[in-house]
């Protein structure tokens, strides 16, 4: 590998670069909905993949300094699992109940991170998902697929 991909945190930045920058394609696909005096649908999902773009160079600049390291296994199964269930819940947000589709999500990442402190698992996905449900509905009127 060439000098600048000496330390593993730099590929990981290339990789947040190049998929924050599909996202944030992708966010700008994102239909405008009617016209409302709230901020645009697409709004949070580009403040999100822009800021994950920004982390990758952060991260690509800070293992230019850093002393090199041996890289880890190449494939590791938690971080697939992880990028598995964002592309289910990704293909699946407008057609499945925001709060359920959010919460399963987060289940299912936590245990597959190896979290399996049961008041954990209970606790934190339903107060996250509450309350991002209460902030984007109420503070900023912004409507999210709800069925249920």
């Amino acid at each position: 590998m060439s000098k600048v991909f000496h330390h593993p945190d730099s590929v990981a930045g290339l990789v947040l670069i190049v998929v924050g920058g599909i996202a944030t394609y992708l966010s700008y696909q994102i239909a405008p909905g009617p016209d409302v005096l709230t901020l645009p649908p697409n709004f949070f999902p580009l403040l999100c993949t822009i800021g994950v773009v920004l982390i990758g160079i952060a991260m690509m600049v800070q293992a230019a300094w850093a002393a090199p390291v041996p890289f880890p296994a190449l494939v590791d199964a938690r971080a697939v699992a992880v990028f598995a269930l964002m592309l289910v819940y990704f293909l699946t947000f407008e057609s499945v109940d925001f709060r359920l589709g959010s919460w399963v999500f987060m289940l299912a990442t936590m245990l597959a991170m190896g979290c399996r402190s049961i008041p954990q698992l209970v606790i934190l996905p339903l107060a996250f998902v509450a309350a991002v449900y209460v902030v984007f509905s109420s503070i900023f009127s912004i409507l999210l697929p709800t069925w249920i």
